[in-house]
C-alpha cells in the first residue's frame, strides 16, 4: 500500500544526501545560520513538516519516529504534503473532516507528484523543537527536501517552536504547535493481528488525552477513509458498508495529532506532529451466525445447564481456560492443551449430531464426550485433521431409543486468541432404507430424502460395476425418483472405505454411469442432476471392498 516514495529512493540510494549547492541560497546575512539570506523571500510557498512516531505493532514490532519537511514553490493542494510524498503508508489529505465523527476519502500516493513539486531549500536544517531533520537531495530529480528517523516513538512535550532559513529567509517560532499527548490503545492488542467481524462495529478504546485531536485512517482495498474523532476514549468502527471479501486485510492507524499553520511572510508551513498506534486487522465475515453465549468454561458448569439448541454460532474462547486435553491417547489422536469451551448437548432419539468447527488463523480441534469429566476415557468421537483456518467436522449417531446427553468440547493445540464458527445439527434418522437385492429395491420403490442408518455386514456381492473401484464386498440398493432438472446428492459415512455408484437399472450393472471412492475415506459423496428432460428412477448402491457395515446414509433431491 506504499508508493515509491521519497524515502524509498533515500533508503535504496544508502542514506541522506546532505545538501552541497548552496549558491542559489542569495548573500548572507548578519544571522549566524550561513544558509540564511537578505533578499526578500519569495510570496505563496507552501512548506509541510510532519512528524510521525510509530508505535510498535503486529508487522513491525519495534517503535520509529520520522521527520519530514518539504518546501515547495506556489501553494499546493495537499495539507499533508511531506507526508503524502515520503512517509511508510503514504497517504494525501487534500481535505480534513469538518468536525468530530465527519470523515474524507484520502488519496494514495501519486508517484508523479514528486516530479511536479519545484522545492525550496531553507537550510541545512529544519527544527522543530528539540528535533532536527538534515536537509538532503534527490540528485537525479534536482529536488531538495529535509529527513530524520529515530528507533523511538517518544515525542517531545508542549509547545514547540519552528526554525527555517535559506531562500525563505530566518524565521524563530517558540509555540508553533503543541506535541499531542502519546496513543494508548486498550481495546486491542496491537502485536496481534485483530479479526474484525461483520456481526457488529469494532469497539476501539483509547486512553483520553489532554493535548491534540484524534484521527482514525481507515485503509481497505475499497477506499482509504480518515475519520476525526472526539477524544472520549471510545468509537465504534462500522466496516458492514465496504461489503470485504472474507479474509481481508484492513489496516488502522489510531493517532493523535498536533498542528499548527506557520505563516511566514505570506509563505505558510502546515506543522503536523503525530503519535500513531498502527492496528492490522483481519476482516471476518461471520454471515448469519448469532454469538454462542450457552458455551461453558468448566465441566461442572456444563453438567447442569439446559441442552444447547443446534445452530450456526460464533463463539468467543480467548478467556478460557485448557482443562479437557483428551492427550494424544484420546479421540483426536493428538494432545490439545490451548483453552477450550464446552457446549452440553441433548440427543433424543435415533438422532445424528453432526458438528463442524474452525478457527479462523489456528488449528482447531473438536471432540465429544460422554462424560465431560473424563475428556480420554469418555471421548466418543474426534477429529484434528486440518491445518490453520480449516475446518473439523464430526457426528455422533445416537441409535438408542433413549435421549443422551453428549458434550461438544472445542479446543486447540495452543491457546486460543481468535473468535471460532461452531455450527451443529441434529437430526432425525430414518431406519434402514438399503435393500440386499435389486428385486427387493423396485419392490419397495423410491425412497423419501432424509438421513438413514442401517447395516449392510451381511449382504452379498451381487455388483461390480466398471464405473468404480473396490466393490468386492456387498452392497446394498435403494431406489430413487427424480424430475427432470432435480438434483440428487447423497452422503455415506461408514467404517471400511465406502464406496457409492448410481444405475439406471439396478438389474444391468453397466448401466452404472456415476461413481465416486476415495481411497481409505470413511465419507463419501455422490451428486447427480437430471437432465434428461423426463422423469427417471435411479438406482444408489453403497458399495465397498467387504469392510462396510453400520452406514449413516443422507440423501436430498432438490
Amino acid at each position: 500500500m506504499v508508493g515509491i516514495s521519497w524515502l524509498a529512493l533515500l533508503a535504496c540510494s544508502g542514506g541522506p544526501v546532505p545538501h552541497t549547492d548552496v549558491e542559489d541560497t542569495g548573500t548572507s546575512g548578519d544571522d549566524d545560520d550561513d544558509d540564511d539570506i537578505t533578499i526578500p523571500p519569495v510570496r505563496e510557498d507552501q512548506g509541510s513538516l510532519v512528524v510521525s512516531a510509530f508505535l510498535p505493532w503486529a508487522d513491525v514490532q519495534a517503535p520509529s519516529t520520522l521527520m519530514t519537511g518539504v518546501f515547495v514553490e506556489s501553494k499546493r493542494n495537499w495539507i499533508n504534503l511531506a507526508q503524502c510524498v515520503s512517509m511508510p503508508q503514504a497517504w494525501c489529505m487534500s481535505t480534513e473532516p469538518k468536525g468530530p465523527y465527519d470523515s474524507v476519502e484520502v488519496q494514495d500516493y501519486d508517484p508523479t507528484l514528486i516530479d511536479d513539486l519545484a522545492t525550496r531549500y531553507v537550510g541545512t536544517e529544519v527544527t522543530l523543537g528539540p528535533l532536527v531533520a538534515p536537509a538532503a537531495r534527490i540528485e537525479e530529480k534536482d529536488k531538495d527536501y529535509y529527513f530524520q528517523g529515530w528507533d523511538s516513538a517518544d515525542l517531545p512535550t508542549g509547545e514547540l517552536g519552528l526554525h527555517l532559513s535559506g531562500e525563505w529567509g530566518p524565521y524563530d517560532g517558540t509555540a508553533d504547535v503543541i506535541a499531542p499527548d502519546p496513543m494508548v490503545v486498550t481495546s486491542v492488542d496491537p502485536l496481534a493481528i485483530n479479526e474484525i467481524y461483520d456481526s457488529g462495529p469494532m469497539h476501539l478504546t483509547w486512553e483520553p488525552g489532554t493535548n491534540g485531536d484524534v484521527y482514525l485512517l481507515v485503509d481497505t482495498p475499497v477506499e482509504r477513509r480518515l475519520w476525526r474523532l472526539e477524544d472520549t476514549g471510545s468509537f465504534d468502527l462500522d466496516l458492514a458498508p465496504y461489503q470485504l471479501p472474507d479474509r481481508t486485510r484492513v489496516d488502522l492507524m489510531l493517532m493523535r495529532w498536533g498542528r499548527g499553520l506557520v505563516d511566514h511572510s505570506g509563505d505558510e508551513v502546515d506543522v503536523i506532529v503525530q503519535s500513531i498506534q498502527p492496528i492490522r486487522g483481519l476482516w471476518r465475515s461471520i454471515g448469519g451466525r448469532s454469538e454462542l453465549t450457552e458455551l461453558y468454561d468448566e465441566c461442572a458448569e456444563a453438567e447442569t445447564a439446559a441442552s444447547v439448541q443446534p445452530g450456526f454460532y460464533f463463539a468467543e474462547l480467548s478467556g478460557y481456560v485448557a482443562d479437557m486435553d483428551p492427550t494424544a491417547q484420546g479421540c483426536t489422536g493428538f494432545s490439545e492443551p490451548g483453552n477450550d469451551g464446552i457446549i452440553p448437548v441433548d440427543l433424543p432419539p435415533q438422532t445424528l449430531l453432526h458438528v463442524n468447527f474452525a478457527l479462523p488463523s489456528q488449528d482447531s480441534a473438536l471432540y465429544l464426550l460422554s462424560d465431560c469429566t473424563r475428556p480420554r476415557n469418555a471421548c466418543l468421537v474426534g477429529a484434528d485433521d486440518g491445518l490453520t483456518g480449516e475446518n473439523e467436522e464430526v457426528q455422533y449417531l445416537n441409535d438408542t431409543p433413549y435421549p443422551v446427553r453428549v458434550y461438544i468440547v472445542l479446543d486447540s493445540f495452543r491457546r486460543i486468541q481468535s473468535v471460532g464458527y461452531v455450527d451443529f445439527t441434529i437430526t432425525q434418522v430414518g431406519g434402514d432404507i438399503l435393500h440386499p437385492t435389486c428385486v427387493q429395491a423396485m419392490d419397495a420403490g423410491p425412497i423419501e430424502p432424509g438421513t438413514y442408518t442401517g447395516d449392510i455386514g451381511g449382504y452379498a456381492d451381487l455388483l461390480d460395476p466398471q464405473c468404480v473401484a473396490n466393490t468386492s464386498g456387498g452392497e446394498g440398493l435403494a431406489q430413487v425418483f427424480l424430475l427432470a432438472g432435480q438434483t440428487l446428492t447423497a452422503t455415506v459415512t461408514a467404517d471400511g472405505n465406502p464406496s457409492l455408484y448410481l444405475m439406471y437399472n439396478c438389474s444391468n450393472v453397466q448401466s452404472c454411469f456415476e461413481g465416486v471412492n476415495q481411497n481409505n475415506q470413511d465419507t463419501e459423496t455422490i451428486t447427480y442432476t437430471n437432465e434428461s428432460g423426463f422423469s427417471e428412477f435411479v438406482y444408489l448402491a453403497l458399495d465397498s471392498g467387504g469392510n462396510v457395515s453400520d452406514y449413516i446414509l443422507d440423501v436430498s433431491v432438490e
